[in-house]
């Protein structure tokens, strides 16, 4: 009896003793799915990561209780060009007595410990971020740029944090670690910016507050349950754990994929166990089959995990495809726009007609149109648009713009268009470029460009006249040698000569016809084309009018003269195309290049705008391009 009760307690001690090992070697060991991607289903692939000195093989899966078919287990941190790691460190003034030095110890170590295979940055922050290290494979240059760390200044934790997301490219998983002691408080961005760029740009931020009279970090613990990373407080002490810690959990995660079995739409139960630990996640398959990556949005470290899936290249696709999709998206909608705002011509035209000479007949039967200017859908914003530019004294000019480039709008509606110009540039700017500053860029390139608009059809309206007033003259001195009145080859001319000179013309024929003086007639329409070679057609015939003479003459030999100075600008343009050009592209270089540097990296451009120097050199910048353009134009544009 004795016995059996000796064996009863032997075998019970083992039974608690083998219990108390699995219970803490299980306790030691910690999984976690941290990412499914499903884009290429029914093919899945895992992400998980365990802690614990697990291998592949120690790894198992089953969906719906049963085992998963033929799964593929890899280590992620093992592998080259996997894993990007952005160091983050404070280097503001509190930290020489938090405990810099344990800090720049702590990444080294790190350093030394990483695989080759992870890439590594360094940026630091006080006032500012400073990239002091890009993500690059190479430890020693990021240790060399580790000794040279000083503190000094104020904390900008968020901006540090949206400088660092910038600092990522490519596929691979992106992971920041960041060490501060204590709260932001010199950023621009606040903490919901800072938690957006750093999940737009699909990164981990493991968080480390350092310990010190200040140890309430809840800015901290935000950023990372955010971006599914984690928090840890720690003592100068006890940096160099926690970076190995991190650094475990970085090089003990696995890649997972095998084929699923559940129904497209359905529910499925996913088990992975390893050294007798195991983490559940209910995978949803999706219901369409093969989503396209595009429309698909996986996790961050199932995309930076998985090997991209092969697909045809877009047609527009990188920084210009964006800057040519955004370009002929505008040009669309500014034709829209312009449908919207110019009303039938034909329309308007026979209204003018019927007002101005009074035909029963034809107004019976005239085609009335609805007027589609945009007046007649916002006739409120067009009042508007009326008093300011009333209040702006620059009604008349504008109107005078409008009638010189011959586009039936008022100046209301200029004004309206250059409104809505102003507030769709910030939209397509921050569409397309993700940052304030070029959606401000934008909406100021976009505001005026109802007014270039008009001053390019006033120029080539203006244009297409010049080349067309020698034959009119032409034509007015043929119909004089025929016999006819001067008003009458005025009506020649505004029924053989082509638009725009034919429109001018009749107007000054209908003005007449209604009493209107010759004289102020011819005048007025020299004012309104706003030409020098019309306003000496227009003197030479007042003045022959005055003194006599044979017109015939007088015109054929002002034909002439404008023939000559038409090859002269001809030539003149042709000689001065070269410098033109060199002026555009001088003028547009800077600004895109400018534009494309702060989409690819907003870090590198942070300075220029977040720093008094940087203002005062953009400004600088600015101004000498001013006064560039100004000084290349007055060379490029030669008078005739």
């Amino acid at each position: 009896m004795t016995r059996r009760r000796l064996l009863l307690a032997t075998f019970t001690c083992l039974a608690a003793l083998i219990g108390g090992m699995v219970s803490a070697f299980a306790a030691g060991t910690q999984i976690s799915v941290r990412d499914v991607d499903t884009r290429t289903f029914p093919v899945v692939s895992l992400t998980v990561s365990v802690t614990g000195k697990a291998q592949p093989s120690d790894i198992s899966v089953t969906e719906n209780g049963a085992a998963a078919d033929s799964p593929a287990v890899s280590a992620l941190g093992t592998s080259a060009n996997h894993i990007d790691v952005v160091l983050v460190i404070d280097t503001s003034g509190s930290m020489k007595v938090a405990g810099l030095a344990a800090a720049i110890d702590a990444a080294t170590t790190f350093l030394a410990n990483a695989p080759a295979g992870i890439r590594v940055g360094l940026l630091a922050f006080s006032a500012m971020p400073r990239i002091l290290q890009p993500i690059t494979p190479d430890h020693q240059a990021v240790e060399a740029a580790l000794a040279k760390i000083n503190a000094a200044g104020t904390t900008s934790m968020f901006d540090a944090v949206q400088a660092a997301t910038g600092m990522f490219s490519g596929s691979d998983q992106r992971t920041i670690i960041l060490l501060t002691d204590g709260n932001d408080t010199t950023s621009k961005g606040t903490l919901a910016s800072a938690t957006d760029a750093a999940k737009g740009a699909r990164v981990t931020i493991y968080s480390v507050g350092l310990q010190t009279a200040q140890t309430d970090f809840p800015d901290l613990q935000k950023l990372s349950a955010a971006t599914s990373g984690r928090y840890t407080p720690a003592a100068s002490g006890d940096l160099t754990s926690v970076y190995q810690q991190i650094l475990t959990r970085l090089t003990s995660q696995f890649r997972i994929t095998y084929r699923s079995h559940a129904r497209r739409g359905a529910t499925a139960t996913v088990v992975v166990t390893a050294l007798g630990v195991s983490a559940t996640y209910q995978l949803k398959a999706p219901a369409l089959a093969a989503p396209s990556p595009r429309a698909s949005t996986p996790p961050v470290s199932a995309r930076a995990s998985t090997p991209p899936v092969s697909a045809p290249n877009p047609l527009l696709s990188g920084t210009w495809g964006i800057v040519i999709a955004l370009g002929l998206s505008f040009l669309a909608i500014y034709f829209v726009a312009l449908v919207l705002l110019l009303p039938g011509v034909q329309a308007r035209r026979e209204r003018d007609i019927a007002r101005r000479v009074g035909v029963p007949a034809q107004a019976e039967t005239m085609t009335v149109r609805p007027d589609r200017t945009i007046g007649a859908y916002l006739p409120t914003l067009v009042a508007v648009g009326d008093r300011l530019a009333e209040a702006g004294g620059f009604t008349l000019s504008l109107e005078a713009k409008l009638e010189r480039a011959g586009l039936p709008v008022t100046a209301g509606e200029i004004v309206v268009a250059s409104g809505l110009s102003l507030l769709f540039g910030p939209i397509v700017g921050w569409a397309g470029l993700h940052g304030l500053i070029p959606a401000v860029i934008v909406a100021v390139v976009f505001a005026p460009i109802p007014f270039v608009i008009i001053e390019v059809a006033a120029r080539r309206r203006m244009k297409k006249m010049h080349e067309q007033l020698p034959d009119v003259l032409m034509i007015l001195a043929t119909s004089l040698r025929s016999g006819h009145s001067f008003l009458q080859g005025l009506d020649t001319v505004s029924k053989e000569a082509a638009d725009p000179c034919a429109k001018e013309f009749s107007r000054v024929v209908a003005e007449v016809r209604l009493g209107r003086p010759m004289e102020e007639a011819l005048n007025a329409m020299a004012d309104r084309i706003g030409s020098e070679d019309f306003r000496w057609a227009v003197l030479a015939v007042n003045i022959q009018r005055e003194v006599g003479g044979n017109l015939a003459e007088v015109l054929d030999t002002v034909s002439e003269t404008l023939r000559e100075r038409d090859a002269v600008r001809r030539q003149i343009d042709t000689l001065s195309a070269e410098g033109k050009l060199s002026l555009y592209i001088l003028m547009g270089l800077p600004i895109f290049i400018g534009l494309w540097i702060y989409r690819a990296n907003p870090g590198y451009m942070s300075p220029l705008f977040h720093t008094t120097g940087g203002l005062v050199a953009l400004s600088a910048g600015m101004a000498m391009m001013l006064v560039g353009y100004l000084w290349m134009r007055k060379i490029v544009n030669v008078d005739v």
